[in-house]
């Protein structure tokens, strides 16, 4: 299955190959975890750096591709009703799941207070490693905030009034609050 035609990249099953017993599925770390499994899979070989630098969309399509390999045709997923704690169950289609993958956009692009524009790209596995590593207790906006100051901040792409924005000003306007 052609994950990326550009390079060629295709995916072979998991758990066809004995170096996949090497993959850590029992850490916790989740980021690793997908990782590990979409570079074991990959054919040609690729360091783990590319699926690291992949949008979390993207890592998440290519597992996606990996189940149909495995013969699965739905996602069966559990959760409860915020509002009345009900139980409910869905499956949803991996086909139809894998058909929204070309909506995606690749960066949201912001005007800033003084006309300048801000660029901010989708999250990548490495985001998402940095924010499993947080301490505890340092979710949401206080991880996005470091994150932020490091990649935006940091580099000039963005002044604290524009985080000032987009973290607080800008929500707060669309929430109508």
């Amino acid at each position: 299955m052609v994950c990326d035609p550009s390079r060629g990249v295709r995916l072979r099953p998991f758990g066809t190959k004995l170096d996949d017993l090497e993959v850590d599925l029992d850490s916790g770390d989740r980021a690793r975890a997908v990782t590990g499994v979409l570079a074991a899979c990959a054919l040609p070989a690729l360091g783990a750096d590319f699926f690291w630098d992949l949008p979390i969309s993207t890592r998440t399509a290519w597992l996606l591709r990996l189940a149909l390999l495995d013969g699965a045709s739905n996602i069966d997923v559990d959760f409860r009703c915020p509002a009345c704690s009900q139980p409910l169950e869905i499956s949803l289609a991996i086909d139809e799941l894998l058909a929204r993958e070309g909506d995606a956009v690749d960066a949201i692009a912001l005007v800033g207070d003084d006309g300048g524009i801000i660029e901010l790209r989708r999250p990548t596995g490495r985001d998402q490693a940095e924010w499993a590593a947080a301490a505890f207790g340092m979710t949401g906006r206080e991880t996005a905030l470091s994150v932020v100051q490091q990649t935006m901040v940091d580099t000039g792409r963005m002044t604290w009034a524009d985080v000032a924005r987009v973290l607080s000003t800008a929500p707060a306007q669309i929430g109508r609050i």
